[in-house]
C-alpha cells in the first residue's frame, strides 16, 4: 500500500474539512460549499472519503480538497494530509531524506516550474493549449531557459551528479565543457510519483525538434506514466499518448488520468496488468490516427496491441464523436464549463475492444474488406470465446455489416480439433463397439480443460463452465448440443452414454467444489451479495456492507458460480460512479415519467431496486401490478423497468410453462396484459408459487425419471385493466393506478429510451453501491418497521407481505438521503399513503369480486324485489321486539327477516334497516346453485363443505362488504345447531 492509500485509510475527510474550514454539518450536507457558497449542496461521502459540491461541479478525496482549497501542489498536498494524519511518508520511514539524486531531480523540477511563465511559455502553455494555471502548478509544468546546469551548481551539486542524472552532457567538441540535456525554450513535463521526480519529457513549441526526453538509462526505473500516482488512486482510468491530452483531461476536472508520452511499451503494459487485474476499469482514450501497413503502431494499433495484452482486464474505448485528431483538440474545441460532463458522456458511450473493432470494419468499403477486417484481428474466434448473451449482442451487430445468420455462425463453428482427434481415434479400430469410452472422454476433458473449468456441487452434480456458459455434465439437452457441436457424438449412439458418465467422473476428480447459484446468490449470514450481470471477461460483482468487489465468476475464494441470466445485456461496472449521480438520472429518466401518483412511484422504484437484496425476504416476495386503462402509461413503465434492468425490452405474451423457466433464470418477469380469463388455475398457481417463494418438482429434461426443482424467484410485475379477483392474489399484490392525468408531457418515448440504454452502466452501478453502503450495513433496522406495522397498520391487507414491505421501507429511507430534488414528503408519510392505498384498493377488489358476497348480495336483491312485488305488511316474529317483514322464496327455500327503517340522523335525511336470515351450509348451497342457474351463472360451490370452508376464509371481507355473520358463544361460525344441525346466521345492514 503506498502513501496515497495509506493517508486516504487514516483519514476522516469530514473531521478535516470542517476543520480547515471552520463551516458546520447539517444533515446532509455542508452549510456552504467553501468554493462557490452555495447552500445544501456540498456533501461528504464518509463511507468512500470522497467529496462533492452539486452547484460547482468539483469534487474529489482528502488530496484533491487540500490542493484546491489551500492551493497547493499535489506533493505539498500529500505533505499537508500526511501531517493532518500523524502519517510517516514512505520515503521517511526509509531514511531520513531523499538521495542526492532525488533532490537533484526535484530541484530541476522546482527550477523548471519557476521559470513557467516566462520566455514565452505563457503563450504556449495557457494562450495556445489552452491549459489552465491551477494544472500547471498541479502538474509542476515547467519551461526550459538552458541554465539549469549553472543553476544547480550553485545549489551545491557537482558537475558528476548532474551528468549522472542525465540533465547535463558533455561537449564532446569543447572537452570540459557542459550543458543542459534539455535545450532553451521548451516546455518540460516533470513525471512524479508519491513525491519523487522519475523522469522529465518535452515539447518544442516551435515543432523545429522532436520531442525527447530522459535516456532510459537516467530515468527512474519504477516509471511508467505521466501522473503516474493516478494509478494507485484510482478504480478508474483513462489512458491517453501524451502530456497535453493528460492536461487537458486534467483541465477538465477530472484527475484519474495517465499518459504514455510515446508508444506503449511491454513494460507500460505489465504495469497496467499488475494494476488494473483485479478491479480496475481502464478506458482507451487514443488519437485518432492509424497506419494500415503497420496495424500495431499508432492510436489504433496501441488500442489493438493493449487490448490483446490484457484479455483479463476491463478495457472500454472512447469513439470520438467528432473528426478530431486527438483528446486535446476535442476538449479544447468545448466551453471549459462543458468539459468534464463530455468526457462523462464519453465515458458512458465508451465501447468494448470486439465493438470497437466491428465500428472499424464498418468503416471499409465493401463487405469482402469488413469480412477480412475481422477475419485479420481473429474477431470471430473472440467472438465465440464469450457467453451466450454477448456472442448475441455482437452477432446483431455482425448482422449491421452486412453478413448473414448462416455464415456468422459458420465462422463462429468451433471444437475443429477436438472433433478430428476423436474422428482419428475411431477410424483406427474396427468398430465404434471396440471404442474405450475413457480415452475419449479423456479428450473431451482435457479440450474442455484448456479453455474452460469442472466444479462440482454440494450434490456431487457436475458442471462445466465453457465460453462463461453452465451446463451440467450429464444427458440434458443444452450438453448434449454442446458435446455434439463439439465432437459430433451422441449420446444415443456408440460410444454413447458411457462417454457421458465417464467425462462426469473425470470432471468430478478435477473440478473444484463451488456452491452454484442462479443469477443472484446471497449469503444472509454474511450479509453478503452475489451478482451475476454478464459482464464482460466472465466478471460477477460481490457486495458486501463495507465493499463492492469484481471477482471472476466460479474461480473465487468463495467458490461461488453463478449462471447468466439469458435476457441481460452485458453491464459494466463503474466504480467512480456516485449513488446521487445515479439516483439523479433514475429520477429524470424513470420516476419522472411514471404515470402515477408520487407515493407510488416511490413503491414501484423500492420494488424495483429491491431486485438485488429480494432473498434477505426468504419467504415473500409480492407482485406488483400495474392497473390502468388503455393508454394510461402502465406498459410504458413495465418496458422502461426492462431497459434498465435488461438493457432491452421482452414484453410480450408467455405460457405457464415458459414462466416459470424465465422467473427461474432472470431477476424480473413482466407478464403483460394479464385479465382475469387468462388466470387459469396453472397460472394462479405460479403467480402463488412467485409470492411465497416456493418451488415446484418437475421432470428432469433429457432423462425418464430424474427430478429437479423450479424455483421461481424473480419479481413478478403484472399489467392489467381488471382488478384481481382472487383474494389469495389481492392480498399478494401491490397495486398502481396509473392514468393519463399523470403523464408527463414533454416523454419522448424513443429519447426516454436510449437514454436510459445510455446511463444504464451509470445509474445500476449506482444502486449497486447503495446497497453497499446503505442497506446491507442496515439490514437490522427493519426490526424497526415491522414494528411500526405492526402497531400502526396491525391487520392491513398486505400483512403477510410484512417482512418485504420492510425491506421496501429501509430502501426508500436510506434512498431519499440521495433525492435532493423537489423531495416534500418523509419516509414515515410516503410509506404510509403505500398501505392507506394499498388497503383502499384491496377492500374494494376484494368486495367487489368475492363469490360469497356477490351471491348474498344477488340472493338479497331478488329478495327485496319480490317482497315490494307482494305488497308486505309488518308483522310480529318470535325474537324480534318490534314489527318486522318477512318472507320466504318459494324456490329457494330460506325465509328472510327484513326491520323497519329507523332515522339515523338528527336531519332525519338518512335511515337503517336490517335484513337477517338463518340457513345451513346446505340451505344456502342449494339455494346459490337455483339462483345461478335462473341467472346463467356457475355455483362455485359445489358443495356444502366447499362452501363452509371458504365462509370461515373470507369471514373478515363479509364485514366489509356490509355483511355480519352472527354468532353465539361455544359456536365457532354457527348461531346455533338445533337437531344437529348447524345453522348461520347472516345480518345485513342497509342505509338509506
Amino acid at each position: 500500500m503506498n502513501d496515497f492509500e495509506e493517508i486516504k485509510r487514516a483519514a476522516d475527510l469530514k473531521a478535516i474539512i470542517l476543520s480547515e474550514t471552520g463551516l458546520q454539518m447539517g444533515k446532509n450536507h455542508l452549510e456552504s460549499c467553501p468554493f462557490c457558497d452555495g447552500h445544501d449542496c456540498f456533501s461528504i461521502n464518509t463511507k468512500k472519503e470522497q467529496y462533492k459540491c452539486f452547484q460547482c461541479d468539483t469534487g474529489g478525496d482528502i488530496f484533491d480538497f487540500i490542493a484546491k482549497y489551500h492551493g497547493v501542489t499535489e506533493r505539498e498536498a500529500l505533505l499537508k494530509a500526511a501531517d493532518l494524519v500523524g502519517h510517516t511518508l514512505s520515503q521517511h520511514k526509509k531514511s531520513a531524506r531523499l538521495s542526492k539524486n532525488d533532490k537533484l531531480l526535484l530541484s530541476a523540477a522546482e527550477y523548471y516550474h519557476h521559470h513557467m511563465l516566462t520566455n514565452g511559455a505563457k503563450k504556449y502553455l495557457m494562450d495556445q493549449r489552452g491549459h489552465s494555471m491551477e494544472t500547471l502548478e498541479r502538474m509542476k509544468v515547467g519551461w526550459t531557459d538552458g541554465k539549469l546546469l549553472f543553476n544547480l551548481q550553485e545549489q551545491g551539486f557537482t558537475i558528476d551528479e548532474i551528468l549522472e542524472s542525465g540533465l547535463a552532457r558533455a561537449d564532446k567538441k569543447n572537452p570540459g565543457r557542459h550543458y543542459d540535456f534539455f535545450g532553451k525554450g521548451l516546455a518540460i513535463f516533470p513525471h512524479f510519483e508519491n513525491g519523487r521526480a522519475l523522469h522529465f519529457t518535452i515539447k518544442d513549441p516551435e515543432k523545429k525538434r522532436p520531442s525527447y526526453q530522459l535516456p532510459a538509462t537516467q530515468r527512474h526505473k519504477k516509471w511508467r506514466f505521466y501522473n503516474q500516482d493516478a494509478l494507485f488512486r484510482y478504480d478508474e482510468l483513462i489512458l491517453v499518448e501524451g502530456e497535453n491530452d493528460t492536461l487537458s483531461v486534467l483541465d477538465s476536472g477530472v484527475r484519474q488520468v495517465i499518459g504514455m508520452t510515446g508508444q506503449i511499451s511491454e513494460e507500460q503494459i505489465k504495469s497496467l496488468a499488475a494494476h488494473c487485474k483485479s478491479k480496475k476499469h481502464l478506458y482507451l482514450w487514443m488519437d485518432n490516427d492509424f497506419d494500415h501497413s503497420k496495424p500495431y503502431t499508432k492510436g489504433y494499433g496501441y488500442i489493438r496491441k493493449i487490448s490483446e495484452s490484457l484479455p483479463g482486464v476491463n478495457i472500454r474505448i472512447f469513439v470520438y464523436p467528432g473528426n478530431f485528431n486527438d483528446p486535446d483538440e476535442y476538449l479544447q474545441h468545448l466551453a471549459r464549463d462543458k468539459r468534464r460532463n463530455a468526457i462523462c458522456q464519453l465515458r458512458i458511450e465508451s465501447v468494448d475492444y470486439i465493438t470497437w473493432e466491428i465500428l472499424q470494419a464498418e468503416a471499409k468499403a465493401t463487405l469482402e474488406d469488413k469480412v477480412e477486417h475481422l477475419n485479420q484481428f481473429n474477431l470471430f474466434q473472440q467472438i465465440s470465446q464469450r457467453s451466450h448473451i454477448e456472442q448475441q449482442v455482437y452477432i446483431e451487430k455482425l448482422e449491421e455489416l452486412g453478413l448473414n445468420l448462416k455464415s456468422i455462425h459458420q465462422e463462429l463453428e468451433t471444437g475443429g480439433g477436438l472433433r478430428q482427434r476423436i474422428t482419428e481415434y475411431l477410424e483406427n479400430l474396427n468398430s465404434k463397439r471396440d471404442a474405450n469410452p475413457n480415452s475419449i472422454a479423456d479428450l473431451i476433458h482435457d479440450h474442455f480443460s484448456d479453455g474452460g473449468r469442472f466444479f462440482r456441487d454440494d450434490d456431487d452434480k457436475v458442471y462445466l463452465m465453457w465460453h462463461h456458459n453452465i451446463y451440467e455434465v450429464s444427458t440434458n439437452r443444452p450438453f448434449n448440443a454442446l458435446i455434439k457441436r463439439e465432437t459430433g457424438l451422441l449420446p444415443t449412439e456408440q460410444p454413447g452414454r458411457s462417454v457421458w458418465e465417464s467425462l462426469a467422473s473425470e470432471g468430478y476428480n478435477s473440478g473444484r467444489k463451488i456452491d452454484l447459484g442462479g443469477w443472484l446468490h446471497t449469503d444472509r449470514g454474511a450479509d453478503t451479495v452475489y451478482i451475476n450481470l454478464n459482464s464482460s471477461n466472465n466478471i460477477i460483482i460481490k457486495i458486501t456492507p463495507t465493499a463492492i468487489e469484481e471477482i471472476q465468476n466460479g474461480l473465487n475464494q468463495d467458490h461461488i458460480l453463478l449462471q447468466s441470466s439469458s435476457k441481460i445485456k452485458p453491464f459494466n461496472y463503474l466504480p467512480e460512479t456516485t449513488i446521487e449521480e445515479a439516483v439523479s438520472e433514475l429520477r429524470k429518466l424513470l420516476f419522472d415519467n411514471l404515470s402515477c401518483e408520487t407515493t407510488q412511484k416511490y413503491l414501484l422504484l423500492c420494488w424495483f431496486i429491491s431486485t438485488f437484496v429480494s432473498d434477505f425476504s426468504p419467504h415473500v416476495a409480492p407482485l406488483l401490478k400495474a392497473a390502468g386503462e388503455t393508454a394510461s402509461g402502465k406498459t410504458t413503465a413495465a418496458r422502461l423497468l426492462e431497459y434498465l434492468l435488461y438493457g432491452d425490452e421482452h414484453l410480450g405474451e408467455i405460457s405457464v410453462a415458459g414462466a416459470y423457466a424465465d422467473a427461474s433464470q432472470n431477476p424480473m418477469l413482466v407478464i403483460d396484459n394479464l385479465e382475469n380469463q387468462d388466470i387459469k388455475q396453472e397460472m394462479l398457481k405460479f403467480l402463488l408459487l412467485v409470492a411465497t417463494r416456493g418451488s415446484k418438482v418437475k421432470r428432469k429434461g433429457g432423462t425418464e425419471s430424474g427430478v429437479t426443482e423450479e424455483s421461481p424467484k424473480a419479481l413478478v410485475m403484472v399489467t392489467a385493466i381488471e382488478p384481481f379477483v382472487k383474494s389469495e392474489l389481492i392480498n399478494r399484490t401491490f397495486e398502481i393506478s396509473f392514468a393519463k392525468q399523470y403523464h408527463n408531457e414533454g416523454f419522448i418515448d424513443d429519447e426516454v429510451t436510449r437514454q436510459i440504454l445510455k446511463k444504464r452502466d451509470i445509474i445500476l452501478s449506482g444502486l449497486l453501491k447503495l446497497i453497499q453502503k446503505e442497506i446491507l450495513p442496515n439490514l437490522k433496522k427493519r426490526t424497526a418497521y415491522i414494528t411500526a406495522l405492526n402497531v400502526d397498520h396491525k391487520g392491513h391487507s398486505k400483512d403477510r407481505m410484512n417482512a418485504y414491505l420492510a425491506l421496501m421501507m429501509l430502501i426508500l429511507d436510506r434512498t431519499l438521503n440521495y433525492w435532493d430534488v423537489g423531495l416534500h414528503l418523509k419516509a414515515p408519510d410516503i410509506w404510509h399513503n403505500w398501505i392507506t392505498t394499498q388497503d383502499q384498493l384491496a377492500r374494494e377488489h376484494e368486495v367487489s369480486s368475492n363469490d360469497i358476497l356477490k351471491l348474498l348480495d344477488g340472493l338479497i336483491r331478488e329478495y327485496r324485489l319480490r317482497m315490494n312485488e307482494q305488497e308486505l305488511r309488518p308483522q310480529c316474529v318470535y325474537g324480534y321486539e318490534e314489527e318486522v317483514y318477512q318472507y320466504t322464496h318459494p324456490e329457494y327455500g330460506i325465509s328472510i327477516t327484513r326491520t323497519l327503517p329507523k332515522f339515523i340522523d338528527d336531519n332525519r335525511e338518512h335511515t337503517e334497516a336490517f335484513i337477517e336470515f338463518e340457513a345451513t351450509s346446505k340451505d344456502l348451497t342449494y339455494a346459490f346453485t337455483r339462483f345461478c342457474k335462473n341467472n346463467g351463472l356457475a355455483n362455485p360451490y359445489s358443495s356444502a363443505a366447499i362452501f363452509g370452508s371458504r365462509l370461515k376464509n373470507d369471514r373478515k371481507l363479509l364485514v366489509k362488504g356490509g355483511w355480519e355473520l352472527v354468532t353465539k358463544e361455544d359456536n365457532g361460525t354457527y348461531f346455533k345447531v338445533v337437531r344437529g344441525q348447524r345453522y348461520l346466521r347472516f345480518r345485513h345492514r342497509l342505509i338509506r
